[in-house]
């Protein structure tokens, strides 16, 4: 079952889409009196290792393979992120 609710706010610099976040909101430490505001177009997934399979020992007919790779966030801009903390 997939339960996703946003809402898109329109204003005088454009508008803005606010996800609500599950994994947040059962989190505690403070995660869930807080708001992030994230550019999308301003992070990358930058690749590390390419995809590499393999394959591993056979256990009677099957056949195991494993797939590799390393990717990271990468920041183009700090500026566009921030956090609103405390809004209780």
């Amino acid at each position: 079952m997939l339960n996703t609710a946003f809402t898109f706010y329109g204003h005088d610099f454009g508008n803005t889409k606010v996800v609500p976040d599950r994994v947040m909101a059962a989190g505690g430490a403070g995660l869930t009196a807080s708001a992030y505001l994230i550019d999308g177009d301003k992070l990358a997934l930058g690749q590390l290792r390419p995809f590499e399979s393999e394959q591993l020992a056979t256990t009677g007919d099957a056949k195991q393979w494993q797939i590799r790779t390393e990717v990271t966030l990468v920041v183009r801009d700090e500026k566009p992120l921030a956090s609103i903390l405390d809004l209780s």
